[in-house]
């Protein structure tokens, strides 16, 4: 993956983050049906998205204390001051979310080639017969395909 796109990708994830964070529900309902936790790159960003997602789901309210209450309750070490920092550090309003979203998904797109790419060169270097690694190679390539399609 490029730097580039690498950088903009991680960039556009804290944006999302802390847009989201400080603007609530309406933020959210704006992006929602066009990412998944898949999407973010570090786990503690899915586990942020998680917590997001389940409040949606509850109609709570979302914002630093309720994000970091439900993290919890999911099992996640969401650190309040983390998220602090999101929102602190995030340059987004809620008119820049639909390009952020799109910075973000070209670098999960991105990850997902890369991640395709190395399970494709590890089924081909293994100990596989053939008929395995054309098995393995067509999995890899629908479900590139299928996360690619959203």
């Amino acid at each position: 993956m490029s730097d580039m796109v690498r950088r903009h990708g991680a960039e556009a994830e804290r944006n999302i983050l802390g847009c989201v964070l400080l603007n609530g529900r309406n933020a959210w309902l704006s992006i929602a049906d066009t990412l998944t936790a898949a999407d973010f790159s570090t786990p503690e960003h899915r586990d942020i998205i998680d917590a997001i997602l389940t409040l949606d789901v509850e109609g709570e309210p979302i914002d630093v204390e309720t994000v970091t209450t439900q993290g919890e309750r999911n099992g996640h070490q969401t650190r309040k001051l983390y998220l602090l920092e999101l929102v602190a550090g995030s340059g987004c309003v809620p008119s820049d979310l639909p390009m952020q979203v799109k910075l973000l998904q070209e670098a999960a797109s991105q990850r997902r080639i890369e991640q395709a790419h190395a399970a494709m060169g590890a089924a081909i270097g293994g100990d596989g017969t053939p008929a395995e690694i054309v098995e393995q190679y067509t999995r890899t390539l629908l479900d590139l395909n299928n996360t690619m399609r959203r």
